[in-house]
């Protein structure tokens, strides 16, 4: 996190802290086996925005490309002027502009859940975790969902899926705890496959607009 200016926005982003409330889990999302409850991205940012304009702050969320990643970064600014600069959320870029949009409204909801501490679980992915399976080799549902995922790439794509989930979580799926398997089914989900050379030019060229280029 970075504070820009003198004035009042680290205390009113404190201030704010204590005066966030929990978010009822109103919508649904039937996931076939099972229907599950969970917070949206409106009801957690009207929340977030809530807070912060008692403290005179305004939450700004900036969808962006940060060295190749696509990142929401967020920052508070205070009606004095200074401002709270948090470090970006990341994500693979996405190349399909279904997938960009889930992309974004995740990272802006994560983002937020994460700066202001909301106690909203991903419950698609936690539901998913403590729905066990009892079959041989398999732990959990989430980890099933990730195995059928893997099951339909090109062995390229595999290989490099494999690469990115250790890098990600520090093991492979199968030495993952099972009580992880809920993120990771998250993070699965919005993974994207590596990119041509024609497609990695093309975000480096909206990096380098964005000056974000390394």
């Amino acid at each position: 996190m970075e504070v820009i200016g003198e004035g009042q926005a680290l205390l009113a982003y404190r201030s704010a802290l204590g005066a966030v409330e929990s978010v009822s889990k109103s919508e649904t999302a039937d996931m076939g086996k099972y229907v599950v409850k969970y917070a949206s991205l409106n009801a957690v940012h009207s929340e977030c925005v809530r807070a912060c304009e008692l403290f005179k702050l305004a939450v700004s969320q900036e969808p962006t490309v940060v060295d190749g990643l696509f990142a929401v970064i967020n920052t508070l600014i205070h009606e004095d002027g200074s401002r709270l600069v948090f470090a970006p959320m990341c994500l693979p870029l996405p190349r399909e502009a279904q997938a960009l949009g889930s992309a974004t409204t995740y990272l802006r909801r994560y983002s937020l859940v994460s700066q202001f501490g909301l106690a909203v679980e991903d419950d698609d992915g936690r539901a998913a975790t403590v729905s066990a399976q009892t079959q041989p080799g398999r732990r959990t549902e989430a980890e099933r969902m990730i195995r059928e995922q893997i099951a339909t790439m090109e062995p390229p794509v595999r290989a490099q899926f494999a690469v990115d989930f250790k890098a990600q979580f520090g093991s492979n799926l199968t030495d993952l705890p099972a009580n992880r398997h809920g993120d990771a089914l998250a993070w699965a989900r919005l993974w994207t496959p590596p990119v041509s050379d024609e497609d990695a030019a093309d975000a480096q060229f909206v990096a380098e607009a964005k000056g974000t280029a390394p």
